[in-house]
């Protein structure tokens, strides 16, 4: 299970690993919550049914399952694949789709559309994955985190104080000077950029690795940068600002979904202020809401 937050609203996604049935609860909040297990049950429901599955496995499904409880994600490749139906569900709220069966029924086909899909346990027969016999729970094992945080404190130190030097007169004056430490922060980003790509390699696809890194290379460096910004800035929420200095509408909202993942790492791993990342995600969000204002 996962939940994202999209425009003020909670998101709640749970996912089997051996089928990708996948079921999309949308406003989970304080008044609704404890309807949770019986809306999961109904979607579910309904989502079975589509699929054609006989109600009595379902049955059987939910008491095999045993109580109602809710457990962190652990294995790397369940939460590899709820991240990457988190993208595209975020990518159907943006255009206005709310509904739940759509877009449970959506998610359960998109990763057995992948590219990959076709090399995964769950590319048979949903109907045949689901029958009861089936059926097989096996006790979860924490990962260690494999991250280099005394690596990654030192770069964000550095950039830290990189950005001071936006305070100094050579900023305006020694152009040299400002390149130099322009190029530093490049060199840095690449570094901070490298130990987060090695940090989510296992949690999404290549594709999605490639889009965020690739959104944040030109947001970090081509932007940020050579305005001596760095993540620790509250400047670079401002991503409406690639869309105004020509950027597609696609491409800002790219760059505002990487620069989240990057400020949930960050946060994750305790070298940035948890309360910071989260402002900064919503800055960011009400950034990209206010171009729908723009009257062109």
């Amino acid at each position: 299970m996962k939940h994202i937050a999209y425009r003020r609203k909670k998101i709640v996604i749970f996912t089997n690993d051996a089928s990708t049935l996948t079921v999309v609860l949308y406003d989970i909040n304080a008044k609704n919550r404890a309807l949770l297990e019986q809306r999961f049950q109904e979607r579910l429901a309904e989502l079975w049914s589509s699929l054609n599955i006989p109600e009595e496995d379902l049955n059987q499904y939910l008491k095999v399952a045993g109580p109602w409880q809710i457990g962190p994600t652990v294995n790397r490749n369940q939460l590899g694949r709820l991240n990457e139906v988190s993208y595209f569900t975020e990518m159907y709220l943006s255009d206005g789709v709310e509904d739940e069966l759509f877009l449970s029924s959506k998610m359960t086909r998109t990763l057995r559309d992948s590219g990959s899909s076709k090399k995964a346990s769950f590319a048979g027969d949903i109907p045949s994955i689901m029958r009861p016999n089936n059926f097989k729970w096996n006790e979860i094992k924490l990962e260690e985190n494999s991250v280099d945080i005394e690596k990654l404190k030192r770069i964000c130190n550095d950039l830290k104080q990189q950005e001071r030097f936006r305070k100094e007169d050579f900023f305006f004056e020694d152009l040299d000077r400002t390149d130099e430490v322009v190029q530093q922060m490049v060199k840095l980003n690449d570094e901070l950029l490298d130990i987060f790509i090695e940090g989510i390699k296992d949690e999404y696809s290549e594709k999605t690795i490639k889009s965020y890194k690739n959104a944040l290379l030109i947001y970090l460096n081509q932007f940020l940068a050579f305005r001596l910004i760095s993540v620790f800035n509250y400047g670079a929420s401002s991503v409406d600002q690639m869309y105004i200095h020509g950027s597609s509408m696609t491409q800002t909202k790219q760059v505002q979904r990487s620069m989240s993942k990057l400020y949930s790492f960050l946060s994750g791993n305790g070298v940035m202020n948890v309360e910071f990342a989260k402002s900064m995600k919503r800055d960011m969000r009400n950034s990209i809401e206010s171009l729908d204002y723009l009257d062109y």
